[in-house]
């Protein structure tokens, strides 16, 4: 009897110990900065982020925040499904697409550095980066390094969040961290989204 109460107890304060290991763990990510809650105006999208990154816009199903260092966080949700039928590749693809045609419009040469699907704490998202660099004949356009991503709440449409600096560098990972810890924290309050 009194192993298994030692059993137990040592059990329980695994447990805790974990717990205790991966909220840590978090705090430690987002740095010391407190972090606050934004909502889009009609409140279908909420998103906890750093104090320090201002609220910028905020419409109805989308929000924008601003980082300290200049980049922009945009989100937007639709209540447009994935097309059926197209793959994790395939969105990747559409995706690709789109932002070489953003660059085109805004007079820069589109060059694509990197994509991956990957699963967060509730969704998957598919995310693309890249650098839009201007082309020589426009002189008022900025360069700039966007990181896409989007994706799509069982049933409930989709999500795109749009993470733009104003520089031809990558974030550094520790930003990169940072942006993934805010998307894992988004909130949709919409029938069937997370």
């Amino acid at each position: 009897m009194v192993h298994k109460r030692r059993l137990l107890l040592l059990g329980l304060a695994l447990a805790v110990c974990g717990c205790t290991a991966r909220a840590s763990g978090r705090a430690s990510r987002s740095g010391s900065t407190p972090w606050t809650v934004s909502l889009s105006r009609d409140g279908a999208v909420e998103v906890a982020h750093p104090e320090d990154w201002r609220l910028q816009d905020v419409g109805p199903s989308k929000l924008s925040l601003t980082a300290p260092d200049g980049c922009r966080l945009h989100l937007v949700f639709s209540e447009r499904p994935q097309p059926e039928g197209l793959t994790q590749a395939d969105v990747l693809d559409v995706m690709h697409e789109a932002a070489e045609l953003s660059c085109f419009r805004d007079g820069l040469e589109f060059e694509p550095t990197g994509r991956r699907v990957w699963m967060g704490d509730e969704l998957i998202w598919h995310e693309m980066h890249y650098r839009g660099t201007p082309v020589p004949t426009c002189e008022h356009c900025a360069a700039r390094y966007s990181v896409e991503m989007m994706a799509f709440p069982a049933g409930a449409g989709r999500l795109a969040a749009s993470f733009v600096c104003p520089s031809l560098e990558a974030p550094e990972p520790e930003q990169l961290q940072l942006l993934l810890d805010i998307l894992n924290n988004l909130v949709l309050s919409r029938v069937g989204a997370v």
